[in-house]
C-alpha cells in the first residue's frame, strides 16, 4: 500500500500554487456547472477564509488530491464561524478510494480541530448522482444530527463535526484490525 503525505496548504506561495495548479488542470473532472470565474473563486476561496491539504503520492512534489474549506457561509456574510463548508475534496482517478478519501477526511477534520475549534458543523453541496457518492451521502444522513436540504439539482448536506470524527475514528479504526 503506497504511502501519503498530506499538507496543510500554509500561506506559503508555493503551497498556494500547487492547490490552484492542480485545481486548474482537473477543472473538466470537477463537473462544476458553474461558469469558470464562478467555479475558480468557490475552489480560491478557501486560501482566503479558511484552508486546506494537498495530498501527495510517491512523488512528493506531485499532488494526488486537495481538499479546501472555508469558515462561515457567504449566506451568514462568514460570521457564522461555527460552519464549516467544504468547497472540494478531490482525488485523481488512479487514488480514489474509500481509504484514502476517508483519510484526506480526516485530516481535513484534525486541521480543523486544531486551528478553527469553533467549528460544531461541516457541511457541502453536491450534486448528488454517482453511486458511490449516493451510498457515502446515505451513510452520513444515518448520522446523529445528519441532514439534507435538496435545491434543484444540489444537495447541501451537513452534520455535526463530533458525528463525523466519531464515525471517520471508528472506519479508521476497523480497518487497523
Amino acid at each position: 500500500m503506497s504511502e501519503f503525505l498530506f499538507r496543510s496548504i500554509t500561506h506559503l506561495e508555493m503551497d498556494e500554487e500547487r492547490y490552484l495548479e492542480y485545481i486548474l488542470s482537473n477543472y473538466g473532472d470537477l463537473g462544476l456547472d458553474y461558469s469558470f470565474p464562478v467555479a475558480l473563486s468557490f475552489m480560491h476561496s478557501p486560501l482566503l477564509a479558511g484552508g486546506g491539504l494537498i495530498v501527495f503520492g510517491e512523488d512528493s512534489y506531485i499532488p494526488v488530491g486537495v481538499a479546501g474549506y472555508v469558515i462561515g457561509t457567504g449566506s451568514n456574510e462568514f460570521q457564522d464561524r461555527d460552519v464549516c463548508q467544504i468547497e472540494i475534496i478531490h482525488l485523481l482517478e488512479p487514488y480514489r478510494g474509500t481509504r484514502l478519501f476517508l483519510q484526506l477526511f480526516m485530516q481535513l477534520l484534525e486541521n480543523l480541530r486544531d486551528h478553527e475549534p469553533q467549528v460544531q458543523r461541516v457541511q457541502f453541496w453536491v450534486k448528488p448522482t454517482e453511486p458511490r457518492m449516493l451510498r457515502l451521502l446515505a451513510r452520513m444522513l444515518r448520522l446523529p444530527g445528519g441532514q439534507c436540504d435538496q435545491r434543484s439539482h444540489l444537495a447541501l448536506y451537513s452534520a455535526p463535526y463530533e458525528s463525523l470524527w466519531n464515525y471517520g475514528q471508528a472506519l479508521t479504526r476497523s480497518w487497523h484490525r
